[in-house]
């Protein structure tokens, strides 16, 4: 085991606490009290390094029905995708996480993740666990363009056109750049149903991915750009329904 903390720390760049918060935080989720317990650290030094990895995506926030923050690590084959730009080999600390620790048993309700890197990693593991081959969105892909550029953008919906997965898109009529208008015109070729709809009778200040049961939340603000990934499934369908009401409203 410690050997793989210190992969972790190398790879990563962890400190030793944060590699040691991060190897407990598997499994279902934890109170701070419950991780500190478990890796030897007070609760007084726990904090800033658990502060640290929930801004580095590694673990997330959950949020119960009795409004508890519980924390959870992201799932080791996750891993990949946080440094996805990186090109490091990172299969045997994911082979020795899928031996060791035993898969999670209970749903996560809200996962938060914070910053950029923090939606690209909750879009990936939307993208992924999707077992569907239609998503229902409402997207303002002139917010996610000014924060993020277009480069991720295309290469996720190129992932997605590659997993045989439709979008029924609703989008604002604002003014759209050259870029968005390119998918828009070769619908076909992206798996794309889109419809304009006014900004002002329905303004999207954030993008949502429905597909059950999963649903995705994308606020990319340039101060504080996050994500909340939701798994449950009547929620799921009432977004869905939300979805449709507007779609046949336009398409009728």
């Amino acid at each position: 085991m410690n050997d793989f903390k210190k992969q972790l720390q190398n790879v990563f760049n962890m400190s030793s606490y944060e590699s040691r918060i991060y190897v407990v935080s598997q499994g279902e989720p934890s109170t701070i009290s419950e991780l500190s317990t478990q890796s030897g650290i007070s609760r007084t030094a726990i904090y800033i390094p658990l502060k640290n990895l929930v801004s580095k995506g590694f673990i997330s926030p959950v949020k119960t029905k009795g409004k508890r923050i519980l924390y959870q690590g992201v799932e080791p084959k996750y891993l990949k995708n946080i440094f996805s730009r990186r090109e490091i080999d990172l299969d045997e600390i994911i082979e020795y996480f899928g031996k060791s620790i035993s898969n999670l048993s209970g749903e996560v309700t809200i996962r938060y993740f914070e910053g950029i890197n923090g939606i690209y990693l909750a879009s990936d593991i939307f993208l992924q666990e999707s077992k569907g081959n239609l998503w229902k969105t409402f997207e303002n892909p002139k917010i996610i363009e000014k924060i993020s550029g277009t480069k991720h953008f295309s290469k996720y919906v190129e992932a997605r056109v590659n997993k045989k997965i439709h979008a029924r898109v609703i989008v604002p009529g604002n003014e759209h750049s050259l870029w968005i208008k390119e998918i828009i015109e070769n619908k076909d070729k992206y798996l794309l149903e889109p419809i304009i709809v006014s900004p002002s009778e329905y303004p999207l200040e954030a993008s949502i991915g429905i597909s059950k049961p999963w649903i995705l939340i994308i606020v990319a603000k340039e101060q504080k750009p996050f994500a909340i990934l939701i798994k449950n499934e009547p929620l799921a369908i009432t977004a869905e329904s939300i979805h449709d009401m507007v779609w046949d409203r336009f398409t009728r």
